[in-house]
């Protein structure tokens, strides 16, 4: 969990200096850099927000249901 809150935050911060720097884009491919580069920040969020709610619900779920799912 420690290292998705790690990357969470770093993505956080990924996504505060592109959203400065789009707002100071002087030039279109400027622009489009950045919004990519937001784009894909997001997405990495999502996806780390994702395992990191997966991984907190396994953790959560009592040890027989875990016993039982692995098994079968």
């Amino acid at each position: 969990e420690y290292d998705l809150e790690q990357k969470i935050d770093v993505e956080i911060r990924i996504r505060e200096g592109t959203t400065k720097l789009l707002a100071a884009c002087q030039h279109p491919s400027q622009a489009l850099e950045a919004a990519k580069t937001l784009h894909t920040s997001n997405e990495r969020m999502n996806v780390y927000m994702t395992e990191l709610q997966s991984r907190k619900r396994e953790l959560s779920r009592p040890a027989a249901a875990v016993t039982t799912s692995t098994s079968s």
